[in-house]
């Protein structure tokens, strides 16, 4: 496959890469064929060959697209692109060493582009580096001071043993970034400062923290190349994540000019259809969907809360029932019973349900449901147990101060309401509670 002929590209690095040519898609086959020719009909092209290898790293032809970025490197030692590519490509294998290199040689093209510096930072961290990483973000900084750079310095001065620089870092931006990893940060910072309670408070705000992302133009740009309808898909769901909605829905519209029936795909149009405010067709979508695959809990427990949302009590019952039945273990299609069971006043058929859906969620509405009735022993317990599984959910902490107020336990009100505003709950709910608790500690 790399052997060489008289030209004097492939004498130097072989023959294009072959690889995908046998895909099922026909249309991915056939892109990967057409960009393969091209990289054959050029063979002193270096970007011939690197949009090969862009080609393959983004249709999943891994180590195709690694040998190919690596061609076009040698064709082309002057383009920032190929040793970038391939440095993304070999972290995502865990490969930091040899991903850096790359890096080193990407950057010394066009040192002024700030996500190659936050990938830099983030090598360096995953391999220890410390001091380095810092160097890196740093960098990042003075290149543009933005959430990321800040959040990966911080990381590393915590890793360095310095966590007051950390929470000097970290505070000011959890007020205008809250993401989860500020939180997660933060909170080990303060438990390093020794300050337990916002250490406890931070934790908890940050228990859900994913990785951190940031917009990289170039990486985005290889989705250009994206082909075949299961790539396209994913494509699309990335657009709609990115809050691209308009732009998902040209490609999930051709995508059901190709397969109309496919559930992931209408699935996916329902939803982009629904961001872009067209619910009409959103919903005609969906009930597509459902006569398709009358077997799919998705699709049941989707046209459910439509039915839900526009009011038809009856239908949306219907279907839930039926998603709940085909899904017994769907916390969400419980949860939603529970919910149209209270709007119609059935309060023990909806405690039933929310039971069952085992969710801070539903038992958050059975704690509600008691307290409704002024059984505040009750109502305290399903709090606890909401609380229990999601800590962080500042309103259920406030309606749980509430209840202890109302149960005579005031220094235990206090302490949860205090949590709760800690939490971030809303000024005019956690005011509220204090004057309930109040009038109840007077007597009044």
């Amino acid at each position: 496959m790399l052997g060489c002929t008289g030209d004097s590209g492939t004498q130097r690095v072989g023959l294009p890469v072959q690889a995908g040519f046998d895909s099922p898609d026909e249309e991915l086959a056939s892109f990967l064929k057409g960009m393969y020719k091209e990289a054959l009909e050029n063979p002193e092209s270096g970007v011939a060959r690197g949009r090969l290898g862009i080609a393959y790293d983004i249709n999943q032809q891994i180590e195709a697209a690694r040998l190919s970025y690596e061609q076009a490197e040698a064709l082309d030692p002057d383009e920032f692109l190929w040793p970038y590519y391939r440095s993304l490509l070999l972290a995502d294998r865990g490969e930091h060493e040899l991903a850096l290199e790359l890096l080193d040689r990407a950057q010394a093209l066009d040192p002024g582009y700030l996500p190659a510096w936050l990938w830099r930072g983030t090598y360096l961290n995953d391999l220890n580096r410390d001091e380095a990483a810092a160097t890196a973000f740093l960098q990042a900084i003075a290149l543009k001071d933005e959430p990321p750079a800040r959040i990966g310095l911080a990381r590393t001065l915590l890793r360095r043993g310095k966590p007051d620089d950390a929470v000097r870092l970290l505070e000011p931006l959890a007020e205008k970034f809250r993401h989860p990893l500020v939180y997660r940060l933060l909170g080990r910072g303060y438990r390093a400062l020794g300050k337990g309670a916002e250490a406890e408070i931070a934790l908890m705000l940050g228990r859900d923290a994913g990785p951190l992302v940031w917009d990289d133009e170039r990486k985005f740009a290889q989705w250009d190349y994206v082909r075949g309808f299961r790539g396209r898909l994913g494509y699309a769901k990335l657009l709609v994540d990115s809050h691209r909605a308009e732009d998902a829905l040209a490609v999930l519209e051709s995508l059901r000019e190709r397969d109309p029936n496919d559930e992931a795909l209408l699935h996916s149009l329902s939803v982009a259809y629904a961001e872009v405010g067209k619910v009409d067709e959103s919903f005609e979508v969906l009930m597509h969907a459902l006569e398709v695959y009358p077997g799919s809990f998705s699709s049941h427990f989707h046209i459910a809360h439509r039915y839900q949302i526009r009011g038809n009590v009856e239908l949306a019952l219907e279907h839930v029932e039926r998603a709940v039945e085909l899904s017994p273990d769907l916390s969400p299609g419980h949860e939603l019973m529970g919910e149209i069971l209270i709007g119609r006043g059935d309060y023990h058929a909806a405690m039933v349900a929310f039971d069952k859906a085992h969710s801070p969620k539903g038992y958050y509405y059975m704690a509600m449901v008691e307290g409704s009735r002024e059984d505040w022993p009750k109502a305290i317990a399903y709090f606890e147990k909401s609380v229990a599984l999601d800590p962080s959910d500042a309103k259920s902490l406030i309606y749980f101060g509430r209840s202890l107020a109302e149960d005579g336990r005031y220094q235990e009100s206090r302490t949860t309401l205090l949590k709760a505003q800690q939490l971030g709950a809303h000024p005019n709910d956690f005011a509220s509670a204090l004057r309930r608790l109040a009038e109840l500690e007077s007597g009044r």
